[in-house]
């Protein structure tokens, strides 16, 4: 029947979080107070301390799916709410 053909079908994989290092963007982590050596507008070296964003390898290589044993039981607007998270 209809319905059992459309349970069939795979459902795309629901990703969760994706990697800095597959393309996706570095935020989660908090940044970091760094002080830094680095010439001034006059060339004169100064220290500085400078807030910076957390470094890429700090972050997991691999993108974060939800389990496929899990994703095929989530009903649309449960899809939705996860992709918004």
């Amino acid at each position: 029947s209809e319905e059992e053909a459309e349970e069939e079908r795979p459902l795309e994989p629901l990703m969760v979080w994706k990697s800095p290092h597959e393309g996706g963007l570095a935020k989660g982590l908090p940044p970091k107070l760094m002080t830094v050596t680095r010439p001034d507008e006059y060339g004169i070296e100064e220290t500085v301390t400078e807030l910076l964003p957390a470094p890429a390898s700090a972050y997991a290589n691999e993108s974060a799916f939800v389990p496929p044993v899990l994703a095929k039981w989530l009903r649309p607007h449960q899809r939705e709410g996860v992709k918004f998270m």
